[in-house]
């Protein structure tokens, strides 16, 4: 058993957005910082010191994360004793559930993946095409709690949720430089197309919450669960950013907002859902359609069980595609377009193709209908409800130092305006920095985050450098400074271009060996 929780906790994680190695070197302390194609998207002012091509040659980064299960905690349960406090590998089932927090096991992740050579910067213009997934799963503390105890006499609460979006970000960045009293001010801006190429959310849509409730004669249980998909959205956002290089005493200021008002409207008229149009017949749902589910189990004990010699089982279970149905009117001024409207404040079909005793309240005046014999207009009728997401942006703020003889010294805050795809409207402080001590060509990168609502981070980073080639590495660990604390771990690899220290000159340059002739005599006049 202890081997599935461990699978179950440990095999279905992501990450979080950080953009690339360097920037996980230094545990996201990277507003004042990035340089290059790699300031867009953190922050766009930081491009208007670029004075030549940087380019992306490859780039992945993936992570795993959960709140729950560590390695060590994994180590401690594996051939656990569970049951008898008297054994030696006892292992109390309370201190398990006490590492849950509050009444759900959260698990959040995401990838991030900037398209080869289509991430780069020519001086104050930049391009970028990343890809960004992200994928949320919560799982109910009950699981645990009925797989430890059974019985428990108690309503155990089964609200499984969880989400997932997948999204390319097309960006134009323009950066420029302005002196106002001898003080060099960037100012840059991002103008981004969202590119939404997939969105899942599953969802408890019971009231009070599906539930499994057993005592000391019988067990009961009830659920309603309903999986929302869209295919091809569009949207657009905008990053605005400020640098002051050198503004006080050394110290870089970096200001950025990213993904201002950013949103992704999940509609059928769109240049994304157009373009990947061909695609949607390979899905198992069509546009505005989703699948529900659902459970009942009316009270039954043992004895009930032995009686029923073949009779009705008192358990249901049924799952089936449908629509959502909102901005209903009332049936005097419903048209064709309107499947249900209200009469005498009682939601009715206003269609043949599903009958009233079909209709489900999920709240928020929102209804679900049979979808099956519904065609494609129906689903994408007045009535119907598009799916349209906030996409996270947030508020970057940063201060960096070059210190001679050493590298540099980065801190950074952040804070989210809202809490959507892994995002936090709690401020996250970084701290990182990037050591050249030993070779310009070869930094050393440490860094931590807490705060923000999110796990603490840890990590360490290094790079490599040959002429205008770049090699960097980063990794970062959650919750634990070690592998076996932690309770996840992020991994990026990154190889690009940056002819800014660079010249082509150099490559042509040939160093031949100095000949020295001999002296001649001088000749006597």
């Amino acid at each position: 058993m202890i081997r599935l929780i461990s699978i179950t906790f440990l095999s279905v994680l992501f990450s979080q957005f950080d953009s690339d190695p360097r920037m996980i070197g230094l545990s996201g302390a990277y507003t004042s910082v990035a340089k290059g194609y790699q300031s867009i998207g953190i922050n766009p002012a930081n491009l208007a010191s670029n004075n030549a091509l940087s380019m992306n040659l490859f780039s992945a980064n993936i992570f795993l994360f959960n709140d729950f299960m560590s390695f060590e905690l994994y180590n401690d349960i594996n051939g656990a004793n569970l049951e008898d406090p008297s054994s030696a590998s006892y292992y109390p089932k309370e201190d398990i559930l006490d590492q849950v927090n509050e009444n759900q096991i959260i698990i959040e992740g995401g990838f991030v993946a900037p398209i080869p050579a289509l991430n780069f910067a020519y001086k104050r213009f930049g391009i970028s095409m990343v890809n960004r997934s992200y994928a949320k799963f919560d799982i109910p503390k009950d699981v645990l709690t009925m797989m430890f105890y059974g019985n428990t006499n108690d309503r155990l609460t089964f609200e499984f949720g969880g989400e997932g979006v997948s999204v390319n970000e097309l960006g134009l960045t323009y950066a420029h430089k302005f002196i106002i009293d001898n003080q060099p001010i960037q100012l840059g801006a991002t103008f981004k197309y969202l590119q939404g190429l997939l969105y899942l959310k599953a969802e408890d849509v019971k009231d009070e919450g599906s539930y499994f409730q057993t005592d000391d004669d019988s067990f009961s249980g009830s659920g309603r669960y309903l999986v929302r998909q869209a295919f091809g959205g569009g949207g657009s956002a905008i990053d605005l950013g400020v640098l002051l290089p050198s503004f006080i005493e050394g110290w870089n200021v970096g200001i950025s907002l990213v993904n201002l008002g950013g949103s992704i409207s999940w509609g059928a008229d769109n240049l994304t859902k157009t373009f990947l149009s061909s695609y949607e017949d390979m899905l198992p749902l069509r546009q505005n359609e989703y699948y529900y589910f659902n459970y009942e189990i009316e009270p039954i004990n043992a004895m009930d069980m032995i009686d029923l010699d073949g009779g009705d089982i008192p358990f249901s279970s049924d799952s089936y595609t449908v629509g959502i149905l909102t901005d209903t009117p009332t049936c005097d001024e419903a048209n064709d377009d309107n499947l249900i409207c209200l009469d005498d404040e009682e939601i009715v079909s206003n269609s043949s193709l599903f009958s009233t005793e079909e209709i489900i309240d999920i709240g928020d005046d929102s209804y679900i209908v049979p979808s099956e014999s519904l065609q494609r207009a129906d689903l994408q009728s007045q009535s119907s409800e598009d799916i349209n997401l906030d996409y996270p942006s947030s508020l970057r703020i940063g201060i960096s130092k070059n210190i001679k003889n050493y590298g540099l010294l980065s801190i950074d805050t952040i804070t989210g305006f809202d809490e959507s795809f892994g995002n936090s409207n709690k401020f996250r402080l970084s701290i990182g920095t990037e050591i050249i001590a030993i070779s310009n060509n070869f930094p050393i990168r440490f860094g931590l985050s807490v705060g923000g609502g999110q796990l603490s981070s840890y990590s360490l980073g290094f790079g490599f450098k040959t002429g205008p080639l770049a090699l960097d590495f980063g990794r970062k660990y959650y919750a634990g400074i070690i592998m076996n604390k932690a309770k996840g771990v992020e991994y990026a690899l990154n190889i690009s271009l940056d002819f800014n220290e660079f010249s082509f000159k150099d490559i042509f340059k040939l160093n031949l060996p100095e000949i020295k002739l001999p002296k001649m005599p001088k000749l006597p006049d």
